[in-house]
């Protein structure tokens, strides 16, 4: 909730602290979210009609931008600091 809301705190407040825990569980949150919806859109798009889709590898806009956000926190697709 603070990253989202408090985003100019992050940036400058050198004693601001991210928890990295709740920080890839977001990430992990918004993954699953993209995937669910890619799927869906892929899924009713005729375009995708007969071939084969790997709706694990689905990166939304939203999960690049938090999977961008993690790395520079140091925090690794597993949720582990790096």
């Amino acid at each position: 909730h603070e990253i989202a809301h408090e985003l100019p705190k992050l940036l400058v407040d050198p004693d601001f602290e991210v928890r990295t825990d709740l920080l890839a569980a977001a990430v992990e949150c918004v993954r699953c979210l993209g995937v669910f919806w890619g799927s869906i859109e892929a899924d009713a798009n005729p375009d995708f009609d007969g071939q084969e889709i790997d709706y694990d590898s689905i990166k939304s806009g939203p999960y690049l931008l938090m999977e961008y956000l993690a790395s520079i926190a140091g925090v690794s697709a597993g949720g582990e600091g790096q």
